[in-house]
């Protein structure tokens, strides 16, 4: 009996998870500082030139 009130309880908690899941919006995304211009993007230093990426 308590092997069936198991499968029960997780197919409702399943759809609980579900239906909540669906209610909550999708988060946007932060533009990025780059925005595909250039070379590269540092997390402090911001953007860098492609002259900045070529090693010697």
């Amino acid at each position: 009996m308590s092997v069936i009130a198991v499968f029960v309880l997780t197919g409702v908690g399943g759809v609980a998870g579900d239906r909540a899941a669906g209610a909550v919006p999708e988060p946007e995304q932060a533009p990025s500082e780059c925005g595909g211009t250039c070379a590269g993007c540092e997390l402090v230093a911001g953007c860098r030139p492609a002259a900045a990426t070529q090693q010697s």
